[in-house]
């Protein structure tokens, strides 16, 4: 089993160009010798784990993507728009005990 830290998570460092997660996956896989594998991918990682499956059909065995969107989705209810707006916000002020509120129910 292999887990990474997409960029800007974890430990890793942000990006130095225009890059795509899904492109990070491939080099990885490739680095490490992997042909195919089981795909797994929880929140921004189902959306990675959705994009390397489309661009890179013959390298997936099966695809779970948990809790997550596609690429370009868009927040379209209300609630969910204001949670993710104060979500935001909170951590802007340095409210994180707020931010976790909002986080929560969006």
């Amino acid at each position: 089993m292999v887990r990474y830290d997409a960029r800007r998570h974890g430990l890793t460092e942000g990006p130095q160009r225009p890059f795509r997660h899904y492109e990070d996956l491939k080099g990885l896989m490739d680095f490490l010798d992997i042909t195919h594998a089981t795909v797994i991918g929880l929140s921004m990682g189902g959306v990675i784990a959705i994009d390397f499956a489309i661009a890179y059909p013959e390298r997936v065995e099966a695809l779970l993507p948990i809790a997550t969107g596609i690429s370009g989705g868009v927040f379209t209810t209300p609630f969910t728009r204001r949670n993710i707006e104060g979500t935001t916000n909170a951590i802007r002020r340095g409210d994180w005990e707020q931010s976790f509120r909002f986080y929560e129910r969006s």
